[in-house]
């Protein structure tokens, strides 16, 4: 079966669109998880100050 031209720029189209939209969802997924590595650094590094002292 055929595709034609204006189906397959449809097709190519939604396939960025798709793309763009999961590299913005792991992205922010990839922030919280850095945002939540820096907060807890940020608590055990408290920690093991007062423990120390």
């Amino acid at each position: 079966m055929r595709q034609s031209r204006s189906f397959s720029s449809v097709e190519a189209a939604t396939n960025v669109i798709l793309g763009w939209m999961i590299a913005l969802i792991t992205q922010a997924l990839s922030g919280a998880f850095t945002a939540v590595s820096v907060l807890r650094s940020s608590v055990l590094r408290r920690l093991f100050t007062r423990v120390a002292c």
